[in-house]
């Protein structure tokens, strides 16, 4: 299977395209002075040619260099240092022969490149079954979910702390981002056992934001019997200038589906089908009661 034919069957953008994305949003983000960013000018010649610069955004550029890379981002652009990081490991993947192998490890799931990118879609519809969605966790669930993490997992395998963090801070910003979201959750994902309190208090936080008019909250019920997308945890992102939507789906090496592919079109559909069985988080806390 050659690149193309790979890059055609799975959908997922090449990492140039990635590259690109990035280098532009970082350039063009605001700054004191700047509220466009820098222009293509502020950038020395001796760091990046604007010949160089024009392909690099353009994913034309063959072999991207790492190290330029992060004399760009880190002297220029004065990125965060976690996303210069996951930049340069997406440079070295374009070294490689079949880089789409390479690729994987350097859009990997809950890294920064994925909440960069999910912080930049103009919409969220996520699903999940056995979980309640990320976006949607109180602060009591995220803490007793992590207490619980550190008893099984091994320091050595995960920074769990590092990773409470980074999933707090994401909390944080989307919230005062007001961010449109949907969620359908499936009733297994509100029976996770970590405590009468912990429990309580994510009901409590998952009618909250139900309130919100940006957010909605559904939950398909044991009742509503099985559907298609039932065992996926995956988020549609849709973004309303700049890439076409996208399906980031947990678990598959894919990472990223585009709508309109075969595997896209099952998730578009099985979302729709998922919010057809499903009640409002009122409706079902009501029934709760």
């Amino acid at each position: 299977m050659t690149a193309n034919e790979t890059s055609a069957s799975t959908a997922i953008s090449t990492p140039h395209a990635v590259i690109a994305e990035i280098l532009e949003q970082e350039r063009t983000k605001p700054r004191p002075g700047k509220p466009k960013g820098l222009s293509k000018a502020d950038i020395p010649s001796d760091v990046c040619s604007r010949t160089t610069y024009n392909m690099l955004i353009k994913g034309t550029y063959p072999k991207v260099n790492p190290s330029m890379i992060r004399d760009l981002m880190d002297d220029i652009f004065h990125s965060d240092p976690e996303l210069i990081r996951e930049v340069r490991e997406l440079a070295r993947a374009t070294h490689e022969e079949r880089w789409w192998e390479a690729y994987r490890s350097g859009i990997a799931d809950n890294s920064w490149l994925a909440i960069q990118r999910e912080e930049r879609a103009s919409r969220i519809v996520s699903h999940t079954n056995n979980f309640v969605p990320v976006l949607a966790q109180s602060v009591e669930f995220l803490s007793a979910l992590f207490d619980s993490l550190k008893k099984t997992v091994k320091e050595h395998d995960v920074d769990l702390d590092a990773a409470y963090q980074l999933r707090l801070g994401r909390l944080e910003r989307w919230e005062d981002s007001e961010q449109p979201l949907t969620c359908v959750i499936g009733e297994a994902g509100l029976r996770i056992d970590l405590g009468v309190d912990v429990r309580e208090a994510q009901m409590r936080h998952l009618l909250k934001l139900h309130e919100l008019p940006h957010v909605e909250i559904f939950v398909v019920p044991f009742s509503a019997g099985r559907y298609s997308v039932l065992q996926y945890e995956f988020s549609i992102l849709e973004f309303d200038d700049g890439p076409e939507s996208l399906i980031r789906v947990a678990g598959l090496s894919e990472r990223y589906l585009t709508p309109d592919s075969r595997h896209g079109r099952f998730f578009r559909d099985g979302i729709t089908e998922a919010k057809n069985m499903a009640i409002s988080i009122k409706e079902y806390a009501d029934g709760s009661a």
